[in-house]
């Protein structure tokens, strides 16, 4: 999919993370200063 859209996998990749981020940053019970992003693998 990322061919047919012009993007890098791994661009991809990273803009789930971010968005993932974002998403914990709108809900209330959220904790960004405990949040931990670990990538693991390809």
């Amino acid at each position: 999919m990322a061919w047919l859209v012009n993007l890098s996998l791994f661009g991809m990749c990273v803009r789930e993370v971010l968005r993932s981020v974002d998403y914990v940053f709108t809900r209330p019970e959220g904790n960004p200063e405990g949040l931990r992003v670990i990538g693991k693998g390809m």
